[in-house]
C-alpha cells in the first residue's frame, strides 16, 4: 500500500543535533502497527511514538500484544528505518480508587516489558487522577511511584509525565514541581503545547521553568478554551490537537524557548483532528516543525 521496503532512513541534517522528531500516528490506528510505519517512513519521519492501541497497549486495560507480534512492530521497525522513540500509556496510576490504581501499576508494568523488546527506552503517560479529589489522587499517586521508579530502574527506562486537562494538577509548574519531588532521573516532564491554556497560559515561563526535568515535548496546536462556547455550560477541558499554524499557539515563542533551555530530546508531533487527511497533515506538520527548529537554531 506504501511501497516497497525502505533503506533505514539517514538522520536529517535540517534537525538540530539529537532532537529526535517523531510522529504519534493516532489518525492511522485503524492500519495495523508495520503499515503505520512504512507510512511514517513514507512521510519522511525517523521516528514514531506508538500511543494506546486496542490491539498493543490498550488505554486502561491489560496487554493485547504476544511476544511474537511484538516481534513484528520490531522488525518493522528495522525495515522501515522508523525508530520507536516512545510509547504513550494511558492507565489510571493516580486514581482514588485503590483497586484501579494497583492494577493500573500492573498495566504499567506490562508495558514496560513491551517496550523493552522494543528496544524502546521510552514511556509517556499523564498524571491522570481526579481533579475534584487531589489530595486523596496525590496519594495514590506517590503509593505507584513507591512501585514504578525501581519498576524503571529494572528495566532501564524514563517515564516522562505530563499533566493533561482534567488530570489531578493541570498546573504546568505544579506538576514540574511533583516531578522534581520524585527524585529520581527515571521519572520526568512532558510538556505538551496543546494543553498550554490549561497549564497556566506562559508558555515561555513554562519551558524555562521546567527545563531541568524536561525531556519530551509534543507539538500540536490549539485554540484558548475561552473560544469554545459550551450549552449548557459546565466543568469542561476544552483542547485541540490541530495542525500547527492553525490555533494560536505561538510556535516562534515555543521553539526560541525550548533552544533558550538547551532542548536536544524528543518532540513528536501529536495532531489529531484530520483523520481525513492524515498522511497530509503529518507531511504539513513535519515541514512546519523542521523550518521553526531551524529558524530557532539560526536566531
Amino acid at each position: 500500500m506504501f511501497g516497497p521496503p525502505l533503506k533505514p532512513a539517514l538522520h536529517d541534517a535540517t534537525v538540530p543535533h539529537r532532537v529526535k522528531l517523531a510522529v504519534d500516528p493516532t489518525m492511522i490506528r485503524n492500519l495495523p502497527v508495520p503499515e503505520v510505519l512504512r507510512a511514517v517512513a513514507d512521510v519522511g519521519f525517523e521516528h514514531v511514538e506508538l500511543s494506546p492501541r486496542l490491539d498493543l497497549l490498550p488505554p486502561s486495560r491489560g496487554r493485547r500484544a504476544s511476544r511474537e507480534g511484538v516481534a513484528r512492530i520490531a522488525s518493522s521497525a528495522r525495515e522501515t528505518g522508523v525508530g520507536i522513540a516512545s510509547l504513550f500509556v494511558v492507565y489510571p496510576w493516580a486514581s482514588p480508587d485503590e483497586q484501579q490504581r494497583a492494577t493500573a501499576v500492573r498495566y504499567l508494568a506490562q508495558a514496560c516489558e513491551v517496550a523493552v523488546e522494543l528496544g524502546c527506552e521510552r514511556l509517556n503517560t499523564e498524571l491522570t487522577g481526579d481533579p475534584k479529589r487531589p489530595l486523596e489522587s496525590e496519594a495514590a499517586f506517590w503509593r505507584s511511584i513507591e512501585d514504578v521508579v525501581p519498576l524503571l530502574d529494572r528495566h532501564g527506562l524514563t517515564l516522562a509525565v505530563e499533566p493533561h486537562p482534567y488530570d489531578f494538577i493541570e498546573d504546568g509548574n505544579q506538576a514540574v514541581d511533583l516531578v522534581r519531588g520524585v527524585r529520581s532521573d527515571r521519572v520526568r516532564y512532558l510538556y505538551c503545547a496543546p494543553h498550554t491554556f490549561t497549564m497556566g497560559g506562559d508558555m515561555s515561563a513554562m519551558i524555562e521553568y521546567s527545563s531541568d526535568v524536561l525531556a519530551h515535548v509534543h507539538v500540536a496546536d490549539t485554540f484558548r478554551p475561552q473560544r469554545t462556547i459550551v450549552n449548557p455550560p459546565g466543568d469542561w477541558r476544552i483542547h485541540q490537537h490541530l495542525d500547527v499554524g492553525q490555533g494560536e499557539v505561538d510556535w516562534t515563542e515555543f521553539f526560541a524557548a525550548l533552544r533558550r533551555v538547551g532542548f536536544d530530546d524528543v518532540m513528536t508531533v501529536t495532531v489529531f483532528a484530520w483523520e481525513d487527511r492524515a498522511i497530509d497533515s503529518f507531511r504539513a506538520n513535519l515541514a512546519a516543525v523542521k523550518r521553526h527548529l531551524a529558524v530557532a537554531a539560526s536566531a
